[in-house]
């Protein structure tokens, strides 16, 4: 999982069971055992907020992760993508029109 966050561009410090992850503007910590497990999710949903979709994504694809949902775009232009990890995390990638 670090190195796919890293791959996003997002800085990864910490060691196996607990991990800080630092954006432009936030910082996540992220604690196994601290996760609370929604089945229709597969684990845990991880919003981030990227500035081109469709390359977020194929970035997460060369670091290992299954785009389980394509880039799409809405209506309103919104796009977003959905990626996998092999330890149960579902990341959304997503870009509003509105930022």
């Amino acid at each position: 999982m670090a190195d796919l966050l890293r791959a996003l561009g997002l800085e990864v410090v910490g060691e196996d069971g607990y991990v800080e992850v630092t954006g432009p503007s936030i910082t996540l910590s992220i604690m196994r055992g601290a996760m609370v497990d929604v089945p229709s999710l597969g684990g845990v949903l991880l919003q981030l907020d990227v500035d081109d979709v469709v390359t977020a994504a194929r970035i997460g694809r060369d670091a290992g992760a299954s785009v389980v949902r394509e880039p799409t775009t809405d209506e309103a232009g919104n796009q977003s993508a959905f990626l996998q990890l092999s330890v149960g995390l579902t990341i959304e990638l997503m870009s509003s029109t509105g930022r």
